[in-house]
């Protein structure tokens, strides 16, 4: 069954979130309370939608964290709206989206998601979304595709630049900056990481040759067959699109294994885990 759970924005959750009052056909789904001085409170609900658990929960946590303190000066600030985040953890997993959304969905308090905090994540609940008219608003999902997952669709939205925007600061970096005559590109094969890494950044890089191209499995532990790639490649540096936890292991590989090139990687290994992780 189709909900009518378009809303109009009315706040700001961490900075880069949502905070909404329904506006549908059937009136939405607003409850009330007294405020203690004979004035009615509106109470609305919005799911935060992302990983709390998992190898990138730490990513997850930091945005959710984020969502808790806004929702508290919120209604700390107002006296006739309290809003409640009601959190639903998928582990950034692409497979177990939707069985946190068949949850969301059919409560009928939550107005609109802050999250999918993924691409993966995001692409598969998106056409629900959509079909349910619930409101998505990620501070985190930056595949360039997912505007265009529904054609015409009314419910996406985000609010940092998309995976283009990433790669080409990262190749004017390497351009006008660290100058490699070759670069090694290694991703997780996730919609974010293969994304960012191969549709995104190799385009944008120029004279700067790609020595070689490998995907790795993030959950795994051994990345020798990659690594060696890198190593007999010659690369001056080394690009991962991926995530932190994986990201720190590679880069650890890489350095035992003997190999100097300078890693980067984008805004999915922005975490201190990376670092102890590298060994660092």
């Amino acid at each position: 069954m189709k909900h009518a759970r378009y809303l109009r924005i009315a706040g700001v959750l961490a900075g880069l979130s949502l905070l909404a009052a329904a506006c549908g056909d059937d009136g939405g789904s607003e409850s009330s309370t007294d405020d203690g001085g004979g004035g009615e409170v509106a109470e609305y609900s919005i799911a935060w939608v992302g990983p709390l658990t998992g190898d990138a929960a730490n990513l997850g946590i930091l945005i959710r964290d984020g969502a808790r303190l806004a929702v508290e000066e919120f209604n700390e600030a107002h006296d006739d709206i309290e809003i409640t985040l009601e959190e639903f953890d998928t582990q950034g997993d692409p497979a177990q989206a939707p069985s946190q959304f068949d949850k969301y969905v059919a409560d009928d308090k939550v107005l609109g998601v802050l999250g999918p905090a993924f691409s993966g994540e995001t692409k598969a609940v998106l056409p629900q979304l959509e079909e349910n008219g619930l409101v998505m608003v990620s501070a985190s999902a930056t595949n360039v595709a997912l505007p265009d997952v529904v054609p015409g669709g009314r419910v996406f939205h985000r609010v940092l630049p998309d995976d283009n925007a990433q790669a080409a600061g990262i190749a004017k970096y390497l351009n006008a900056k660290l100058k490699p005559s070759s670069i090694a590109v290694v991703h997780d094969n996730t919609e974010y990481g293969k994304g960012l890494a191969v549709d995104q950044l190799v385009p944008q890089l120029g004279d700067t040759k790609v020595a070689t191209t490998q995907a790795i499995d993030p959950k795994g532990q051994d990345y020798s067959a990659a690594v060696n790639a890198v190593k007999s490649s010659g690369a001056e540096a080394v690009f991962y699109g991926g995530y932190y936890e994986a990201a720190g292991r590679l880069r650890k590989q890489l350095v035992d294994a003997g190999v100097t090139a300078t890693f980067i990687s984008g805004d999915g290994a922005l975490d201190r885990a990376f670092v102890s992780g590298a060994g660092e």
